[in-house]
């Protein structure tokens, strides 16, 4: 398969910082780690960007390094694979939705994915994303909206840490346009000591919007309410 550019979001990093980006696809790490796979987003990236994969059996990190006419270069930097260090990806696969406007909620994760680094999902509350190691960790994700009707709708999402604010900005996005889906792009650095854990909170001024989950077609897959990945320095 090819470079999907649907599947490519920037999640933070100014110049002359390098930029975070995540991209999921069905096609194998081998097939990714190719030459040439990235070229399409040469006028999007730059060297020493850092790109989240969430590939067909693994989830891993590359890096830009060289950046030219048509042309983009990446080498594979397992952070992960080679070093044992934990991740996992979290999300849920059917719709999240507020009964209350202007309230705040935290996301129930349905499903979940990890290497056993010390992330979990707790087993009793399915809001909350659990470490037993301490460390720094990067949360970037996607959240894909629905809206029902024609009035302005705005959601907000931030993360906490054992239920108090981490000092994140909430991210915040508007959508109004019946049956218009958005898709938001989320991410997070958090500095957190062993024993604690996560919550997504999110609130909206209007409840005739959702975070939605689609089915597959004959042409594409299914879409995911939420996904969000998490890997530790």
């Amino acid at each position: 398969m090819a470079f999907d550019f649907e599947s490519f979001s920037r999640h933070g990093g100014t110049t002359p910082a390098p930029s975070w980006w995540t991209y999921q696809t069905d096609d194998t790490w081998d097939v990714v780690m190719g030459t040439g796979y990235f070229n399409r987003a040469y006028s999007s990236v730059n060297v020493n960007d850092y790109i989240l994969v969430r590939a067909s059996v693994t989830t891993f990190m590359c890096r830009v390094t060289v950046v030219g006419i048509r042309t983009v270069t990446v080498v594979r930097e397992d952070l992960v694979a080679a070093t044992g260090i934990g991740s996992g990806t979290f999300g849920s696969n059917v719709d999240v939705t507020a009964t209350n406007p202007n309230t705040v909620y935290q996301v129930p994760f349905n499903f979940s994915v990890t290497n056993g680094g010390g992330i979990q999902l707790n087993p009793l509350d399915n809001t909350k994303i659990e470490f037993t190691e301490a460390g720094t960790y990067l949360i970037a994700g996607n959240i894909q909206l629905l809206s029902n009707s024609a009035s302005a709708k705005t959601f907000y999402f931030w993360p906490t840490i054992n239920g108090n604010d981490t000092g994140a900005k909430s991210v915040r996005t508007t959508i109004k346009e019946n049956g218009a889906y958005l898709s938001v792009g989320v991410s997070a650095s958090l500095t957190l000591a062993a024993g604690q854990y996560i919550q997504a909170n999110y609130a909206t001024t209007d409840v005739d919007a959702w975070m939605e989950a689609s089915a597959a077609t004959a042409f594409a897959p299914a879409a995911n309410a939420i996904q969000i990945s998490v890997i530790k320095f």
